[in-house]
C-alpha cells in the first residue's frame, strides 16, 4: 500500500468542514486533543473521497499510522537546519553563577 499523504494545508475549507462533521467537533480542537486519531482519520477519509466517493471514516480508522505520511502545516524539510531537534535554544547559565 502506498502511504497516504495528509497535509491539512492541502484540504479545501469545504473538506475541512466535512471532516469536522464526520467527527462532530471542530478539527482544530480535535487535532490537539484526545480525538486526534479520529481527526486524522476524518481528514484521510475526506482526501480519499476525492478519488473514491464511497470511502468511509470506518475505513480510515482501520489504517495504521505507518500507512499515513502526516505533514504539519508550515513544515518545510528543506528549510530545517541540519542537526536541529526542533527544540528551543539551549539555556545558558546565569551570569556570575
Amino acid at each position: 500500500m502506498t502511504k497516504l499523504r495528509v497535509d491539512m494545508s492541502e484540504l479545501t475549507l469545504g473538506e475541512l468542514a466535512e471532516a469536522a462533521e464526520l467527527i462532530g467537533q471542530p478539527i482544530h480542537e480535535a487535532i490537539v486533543g484526545m480525538a486526534q486519531p479520529k481527526a486524522i482519520a476524518a481528514m484521510v477519509a475526506v482526501l480519499q473521497r476525492r478519488d473514491d466517493p464511497t470511502y468511509t471514516l470506518e475505513q480510515a480508522l482501520g489504517l495504521r499510522m505507518a500507512d499515513i505520511d502526516m505533514v504539519n502545516p508550515g513544515d518545510d524539510p528543506e528549510k530545517a537546519s541540519a542537526g536541529s531537534n526542533g527544540g528551543g535554544p539551549a539555556l545558558l547559565p546565569a551570569p556570575g553563577g
